[in-house]
């Protein structure tokens, strides 16, 4: 993988429900993985004094801006109709990803 690819994956991951997302589909693959259950695993009560998200809004940022941008880089695939997402990455990206997911875990 060259550095730009790198930089494009670590901006991906930036996102504390995106590394969630990929946490949790990694422990499932390579079983696909229902947008519900994504927003389960995903939806944490927001810290004190911040605006709170209920999970439908959850649902909503999965659908629309989460999964296409792990499925534009081959990290997940996603089938909106079915509402299912899949952990799909390379072998060079998976290893990159966990690398990545050590340094950075979702419960940060």
């Amino acid at each position: 993988m060259d550095v730009d690819q790198r930089l494009i994956r670590m901006g991906l991951l930036e996102d504390c429900d995106r590394r969630r997302v990929v946490e949790h589909l990694q422990s499932r693959d390579p079983r696909p993985v229902s947008l519900d259950e994504l927003a389960e695993k995903v939806y944490k009560p927001p810290p004190d004094g911040e605006r709170p998200r209920d999970k439908e809004t959850v649902v909503i940022q999965l659908h629309h801006v989460h999964l296409p941008k792990l499925a534009s880089q081959g990290i997940v695939t996603y089938d909106a109709e079915a509402r299912t997402a899949r952990y799909e990455p390379d072998e060079r990206t998976a290893a990159s990803l966990e690398a990545l997911l050590e340094l950075a875990p979702a419960d940060d």
